[in-house]
C-alpha cells in the first residue's frame, strides 16, 4: 500500500495539467503495476478539476488496468458498464460542486476588491497584517474560523531598512554593488535570525510591487489560462480595472521605483524583459 497525499494542494487545478505531482505519480505507480487499485476518502478528492480531463484520466487508467475505485460510499468498477455510468455521474456531481464553490469564493472577492484592497497574498517586506479586532482586543473570527478581516500596516521594524534600501539605490549603479550594500547593512532582525540574504528576486518583488508606490491592483499579470474571471466580467468588469490609493503603504514615488529598476541597465539599452514597466504602477496572475 502506498500513501499519496497533496500536503493541501487544491485538487481543482488538474493534475492531468501538470499540477499535484503526488496524483501524477499514482498514476504512474497503476500503469507500471506498483499498485493495483486507488482508494480515497471521497471521489472528489480524484474529479474534482473543472474540465473533467482528471476524471478521464483516473478512469482510463482504472479500466486499463482493470484497477477498482474504491470510496467508503462505493467501489467503482469501470469495465462494467453499471459502475462506469455511476462513476461519470459521481464525478460530474463533485466537478460542479467544485466549480460553484470556486465561484462564490472569487465573486466574493472581486465584489470586495470594488470598493477595497483586498489582501489575501503573502507579506512582503515592509508591511505586517493588522486584523479585525473585537471590543476586547481578540483578533475577530468568522463563521468557519478564520481572521474575519485583514489588511496590511507598514512595519515599523522595517522602516528604517526601507530608507537604507532608497539611499543605497539612489547611490549604486549596478545591482552587485546594491546588494552588497544591503546584506551588509540593511538586513530585517528577522532575517538575520534566520541567515536570509537579499537575492535578485528580492529586488525584483520590490519594484515591480504597485504598493510600494501607494497603489493596490487587483490582478497584475493577466492570463488567459483562467476562466474564473470572465464570468464577471459583464457586471464587475475586468479585475485588473480594480485600482486603489494607499497612500498609507508608500514608501516611494513611482519616479524613484522607475529610476531604480534601471539600475545596471546600460545607458541606451532597453531594460530587460521582466523589468520593462507596462504603465506608472507596473500592473504585474497575482490577486492582491
Amino acid at each position: 500500500m502506498a500513501t499519496y497525499a497533496e500536503q493541501a494542494q487544491s485538487a481543482s487545478k488538474g493534475f492531468s495539467r501538470g499540477f499535484q505531482k503526488r496524483a501524477q505519480a499514482m498514476l504512474a505507480d497503476l500503469r507500471q503495476g506498483a499498485i493495483d487499485d486507488l482508494a480515497t476518502v471521497q471521489l472528489d478528492r480524484l474529479t474534482r478539476e473543472h474540465s473533467g480531463q482528471d476524471a478521464a484520466a483516473i478512469k482510463e487508467a482504472a479500466r486499463s488496468f482493470r484497477a477498482s475505485i474504491i470510496t467508503p460510499a462505493r467501489t467503482y468498477q469501470v469495465w462494467i458498464a453499471e459502475d462506469d455510468r455511476a462513476f461519470d455521474v459521481a464525478a460530474g456531481v463533485a466537478r460542479l460542486d467544485a466549480k460553484s464553490r470556486r465561484d462564490a469564493f472569487y465573486c466574493g472577492i472581486i465584489v470586495a476588491a470594488t470598493t477595497r484592497p483586498v489582501f489575501r497574498q503573502k507579506i512582503v517586506l515592509g508591511y505586517r497584517f493588522e486584523y479585525e479586532r473585537n471590543p476586547d482586543g481578540s483578533i475577530a473570527i468568522d463563521s468557519i474560523g478564520r481572521a474575519a478581516r485583514r489588511w496590511w500596516v507598514k512595519d515599523e521594524p522595517a522602516k528604517a531598512i526601507m530608507a537604507a534600501f532608497a539611499e543605497a539605490a539612489d547611490r549604486c549603479h549596478s545591482v552587485s554593488t546594491l546588494l552588497a550594500y544591503l546584506n551588509r547593512d540593511a538586513r530585517h532582525r528577522d532575517w538575520i535570525t534566520t541567515g536570509r540574504r537579499w537575492k535578485q528576486r528580492d529586488l525584483d518583488k520590490m519594484l515591480t510591487n504597485p504598493v510600494y508606490a501607494g497603489k493596490w491592483i487587483a490582478i497584475r499579470n493577466p492570463t488567459e489560462e483562467t476562466d474564473v474571471w470572465l464570468q464577471f466580467l459583464e457586471q464587475y468588469g475586468p479585475p485588473s480595472d480594480k485600482v486603489h490609493d494607499v497612500p498609507e503603504l508608500a514608501y516611494w514615488t513611482p519616479g524613484q521605483i522607475a529610476r531604480w529598476r534601471r539600475i545596471g541597465t546600460p545607458a541606451g539599452s532597453p531594460p530587460s524583459p521582466h523589468r520593462t514597466p507596462v504603465h506608472e504602477y507596473p500592473a504585474l496572475c497575482r490577486l492582491w
